[in-house]
């Protein structure tokens, strides 16, 4: 993974375009996604997870702002060429709960619906299970990691 290119490209991603609820912060979404990129030590694994949740959608309340049509590809990424085992966990650990239990929450946007950002989700992870395929194949990760990816590729595969 290129690390630098990534969080250059992810800095000149104009987030304010997505608005969202009333606690989104389009810098709040480039200093977490950023913090995902970087992180390589284990006990800051649970704080990234949870301030990338929290600005991408609201983790308490398992939702995910129209923001989401940009940020699933950094995690993708990450999850995939990460340059830590930690933010390839981290990055796989975010991509289960928005497949699996968070839904949509388009705020004042009427320029997505929740079904359109779900849908939209759901193509995003489901467009890399080959290189999460090729990962189970070859089993070159953590234990923890490829678990992860069993549940996520199990999911599409149903």
């Amino acid at each position: 993974m290129n690390t630098h290119k990534t969080i250059e490209k992810i800095k000149t991603i104009d987030w304010a375009e997505y608005n969202g609820p009333e606690y989104f912060s389009p810098a709040e979404v480039v200093e977490s996604l950023c913090q995902l990129v970087l992180l390589t030590e284990d006990h800051l694994r649970q704080t990234v997870y949870d301030r990338v949740l929290f600005a991408i959608g609201n983790n308490h309340a398992g939702t995910y702002y129209p923001v989401i049509r940009e940020a699933p590809d950094f995690i993708l990424e990450v999850a995939v060429e990460g340059d830590s085992e930690v933010a390839r966990n981290c990055a796989l650990d975010i991509l289960t709960d928005l497949h699996l239990s968070f839904v949509p929450d388009t705020g004042m946007s009427t320029k997505f619906t929740a079904a359109g950002l779900k849908e939209f989700v759901e193509k995003r992870i489901k467009s890399y299970e080959p290189f999460f395929l090729e990962i189970l194949r070859t089993e070159k990760e953590s234990e923890r990691n490829l678990k992860l990816i069993k549940g996520i590729t199990d999911i599409h595969s149903q």
